[in-house]
């Protein structure tokens, strides 16, 4: 996944002010219907989660249409990456904007094509599971027919 993170960086432009290096976390990110901008909020939010990494008031829309959309017979899985633009104090600028929308999005086809990779090599181990086993059944049952056939 370095790689991956890695050819990311190198493959949209940064914003002229841009100094250091482009850096990633995968982990927790808190959500919800309002904007957060109450430091002892946050603080309270850190000492219940240590290894939060963020808080978007956006991903909560999805989440609540995830919800909304499932069933108890079919639960919409759902899943959100985000790219922080700002640390929401007084030195809040737009630069970062087109660059993370950029990296968010690839990041997330990225893990989609993982995913999918991943679920068809199971669908193949699976369909050739049940092919062992039926060719094993038969075997077991031309067997069975031969040894009453005599």
């Amino acid at each position: 996944m370095t790689k991956n993170i890695e050819e990311i960086s190198l493959s949209h432009p940064k914003p002229k002010s841009a100094t250091g290096k482009i850096d990633s976390h995968i982990g927790p990110m808190a959500s919800g219907s309002f904007v957060v901008k109450d430091s002892e909020y946050i603080k309270d939010l850190l000492d219940k989660a240590s290894k939060l990494y963020g808080i978007n008031m956006e991903s909560y829309g999805v989440a609540s249409a995830a919800k909304i959309c499932s069933s108890p017979f079919s639960n919409v899985t759902w899943l959100v990456t985000k790219g922080v633009v700002d640390y929401v104090d007084n030195k809040k600028k737009d630069d970062w904007h087109s660059y993370c929308a950029f990296a968010s999005t690839k990041f997330l086809i990225i893990i989609i094509n993982e995913m999918l990779k991943r679920d068809n090599a199971c669908a193949w181990l699976e369909n050739q599971r049940k092919v062992k086993i039926l060719k094993t059944s038969g075997i077991c049952l031309i067997n069975r027919m031969d040894s009453f056939g005599k």
